[in-house]
């Protein structure tokens, strides 16, 4: 049966439209859209802090609890997310919808898949001319499809249990780079005996380029390389081409925006702008020794209206360099994690693949429920 998203929930707001005041040790985060990301809120120590004053000020506008869906709907469009936990330390900024479903209408991960599913019919509502948003009262005119409570459990438990093994091989992947990162700490930290060198007698450094004109948003058997740009560490997220720039295992910074994130790359790629590449040119170092060591220094920016990150700039950074042996010993240590963490990527890219072709399938009854495990 179709329902308008505001007939099948009990309110549809979004986070405040009020100058917020920060408080650097508080307990309790003010997010945004960035941080609704894979279908999870994410929260960083950098994001902004509120005390519990401010907290309990902001709740009383959108009454933040489990089981409520969240959507962006200003900046990135369309993403989604459902509150998990019954603790919420955090509240929204505008540019994210909140939509409490009705019990008695609608399972809350089922309203969730629901909407990914018309999640173009979401987009088509945005509107805007400088900056497209999706405006609350359209948001609430949107239809969805809602079946027998029975069934939307059952199609709920087949996509939810996908979204778990690929929450858990995230879950692995952060903990192998933490457990890299905690032995790179350990060769090194305490370690006295090293030199100071420039980076530029390290590594082949040079900035992104004009995207080639040549390119397919697709990736095919020709379009196979990754068109890359400030570091975003996904790969295609600007096309994709049949000629690479990069082709050997290298390190990306983001040279405009974000300035200093960092990505090890191990693939063949075309970077763009706002994107400066790093390719060891000595057998002294490898990219994953390069990658840590970058930690150890501050990256400083230039510019007025906008801070960037230039080649120079970064050709006279200052890095320790110590005993190749232990070098050595890192390289290999990280070569045997990051292979595992591949491989969780590589599974989790087929979890999602399975995940999206299933998902308009059952919303649409084009399956039998009864014969799907997973």
């Amino acid at each position: 049966m179709e329902y308008k998203l505001e007939e099948c929930t009990l309110n549809i707001t979004d986070g405040t439209h009020s100058t917020v005041i920060d408080n650097e040790n508080g307990k309790n985060y003010l997010l945004s859209c960035k941080n609704i990301k894979n279908g999870n809120v994410e929260i960083s120590k950098n994001d902004r802090k509120i005390d519990d004053v401010t907290l309990k000020k902001l709740r009383k506008r959108t009454n933040l609890e489990k089981g409520d869906v969240l959507i962006t709907t200003v900046g990135t469009l369309g993403e989604m997310a459902i509150i998990k936990e019954n603790n919420i330390n955090y509240d929204f900024q505008r540019s994210v919808g909140i939509l409490k479903p009705n019990p008695k209408i609608v399972i809350p991960e089922y309203l969730y898949y629901a909407m990914k599913n018309n999640l173009n019919n979401i987009l088509n509502v945005a509107r805007g001319t400088s900056q497209q948003c999706i405006f609350l009262s359209e948001l609430k005119n949107v239809t969805i499809n809602i079946m027998d409570k029975n069934i939307q459990k059952k199609i709920v438990k087949i996509l939810s249990n996908i979204d778990k093994k690929i929450e858990l091989n995230n879950q692995i992947n952060n903990n192998l780079s933490e457990i890299e990162k905690c032995y790179f700490q350990k060769l090194f930290k305490t370690n006295s005996n090293y030199q100071i060198i420039k980076l530029d007698e390290l590594c082949n450094i040079s900035a992104g380029g004009d995207a080639p004109k040549e390119k397919s948003n697709i990736k095919s058997e020709k379009y196979n390389i990754p068109i890359i740009s400030n570091s975003i560490d996904n790969d295609g997220i600007y096309g994709y081409t049949d000629k690479s720039k990069i082709n050997t295992k290298s390190i990306t910074i983001s040279a405009r925006g974000t300035i200093g994130f960092k990505v090890l790359r191990n693939y063949a790629y075309y970077p763009i702008v706002r994107l400066i590449s790093l390719v060891p040119k000595t057998d002294r170092v490898s990219a994953e020794y390069i990658f840590y060591i970058l930690d150890e220094i501050s990256i400083n920016s230039t510019g007025t209206t906008q801070q960037q990150l230039t080649v120079p700039m970064v050709k006279d950074l200052k890095v320790k360099i110590f005993n190749k042996e232990l070098i050595d010993i890192f390289t290999m240590f990280s070569i045997n994690l990051n292979n595992k963490i591949e491989n969780n990527k590589i599974e989790i890219k087929n979890l999602e693949q399975l995940r999206d072709t299933l998902l308009p399938k059952l919303m649409n009854g084009e399956m039998d429920l009864d014969k799907i495990e997973i």
